[in-house]
């Protein structure tokens, strides 16, 4: 279950039916005296008209109970609902809506005997016309980029994929529109792919200011977000930053032996070693090797992480260690891999600088 907090920022709630104010979380006390909404459990309501045409991001957070979030329509028409979100103490939901269509959000518990606080968050992402007519042409603009790196012209391909990043962040309502930031994080991949990571990075910075303002901070498309922005930047302490908050997010929502654990945990090990943070990726390489080996000696995680694992022990100094590691991954290699190849090599030259730096210069 994922941990939140009720902050003090939260909007007090009275009794009473109280219409939502977007972007304010709002802290709803659930209680047996609450309606029971047929076929769940005690619940509230809220008042909702959005005054423009586009998406709302609704979830709740709970701590204490599965939550169970709704939205309703005129005459209690459902439009959408939502009881078994990624994680047992959230659920999300997103809508189209219209400006001026009254709708109303249902929060509360999935079972009679559910009671106690939780955080009921609404966002908003209006569209324009030019956002749905950018949004509309994306599909366009990146065959037409495929094709020119197809035909050899990779400049003329980085170049329109960086006018349309430009394009698109000039859109007058762009900042807040969820079809903007799909369409800058599609064509922020094609450069980064071509090249051209400082407009990759331009994009994936737009896409993840959207993502972290509208999802719960653990929904996988953030982390996503956050993973890309990681990989793109320059900035190695922004990168250990995200990457931190990814393996948060991660550790409380998989399984530690689930693949994208297993890759962020590695990617924020390379993070703090680069910044000499050579224990913190210690444990973090040594999480990695735990959870892969019941994956068997021929998986990629396993063989990184004896990798790197070697690497951050010989830089805390512990080389005898580092030497063991290395040699147990030798041994995978040597049966899987041709003589010459650079992995292999890697290894081999690994061992030979440890036998050196313990004095077994004839081993070495």
């Amino acid at each position: 279950m994922f941990p939140f907090v009720l902050l003090t920022a939260l909007l007090p709630l009275s009794q009473e039916e109280a219409e939502l104010q977007p972007g304010v979380p709002l802290a709803v006390e659930i209680t047996a005296d609450d309606p029971v909404l047929a076929g769940w459990g005690p619940s509230r309501r809220f008042a909702y008209t959005p005054d423009f045409d586009g998406r709302v991001f609704a979830f709740v957070l709970c701590d204490a109970f599965d939550p169970y979030l709704r939205i309703e329509g005129e005459d209690g028409v459902l439009l959408a609902e939502e009881d078994d979100g990624l994680l047992d103490s959230t659920d999300l939901l997103f809508l189209e809506v219209k400006a001026g269509a009254p709708l109303t959000v249902v929060a509360g518990g999935s079972t009679p005997d559910d009671a106690g606080t939780l955080a009921l968050h609404l966002h908003e992402a209006p569209e324009t016309e030019a956002t749905r007519a950018a949004a509309a042409g994306t599909t366009a603009v990146i065959q037409e980029i495929r094709r020119l790196a197809t035909a050899g012209d990779r400049d003329a391909a980085r170049d329109l994929a960086a006018r349309t990043v430009d394009e698109f962040l000039a859109i007058e309502g762009a900042e807040r529109s969820h079809l903007m930031a799909h369409s800058l994080g599609r064509v922020g991949y094609e450069s980064a792919m071509l090249g051209d990571l400082p407009t990759g990075l331009r994009s994936w910075e737009h896409r993840l200011r959207h993502d972290a303002r509208v999802l719960p901070a653990h929904h996988p498309a953030l982390q996503s977000s956050r993973v890309n922005v990681a990989n793109l930047t320059t900035d190695v302490q922004r990168s250990a930053e995200l990457l931190r908050q990814v393996v948060a997010a991660f550790d409380a929502t998989l399984e530690p032996d689930d693949e994208r654990i297993l890759m962020a945990r590695s990617n924020l090990g390379t993070a703090l070693n680069t910044l000499r943070d050579h224990e913190g990726a210690r444990e973090l390489y040594a999480a990695v090797l735990e959870a892969s080996r019941e994956r068997g000696p021929a998986d990629f995680y396993l063989q990184t992480s004896l990798l790197n694992l070697g690497v951050a022990l010989r830089d805390l100094g512990r080389v005898q260690e580092a030497l063991a590691l290395w040699e147990e991954l030798l041994a995978i290699q040597s049966g899987t891999l041709p003589d010459d190849d650079l992995d292999l090599q890697m290894t081999r030259a690994n061992i030979a600088g440890a036998m050196k730096d313990l004095g077994d210069f004839a081993g070495a």
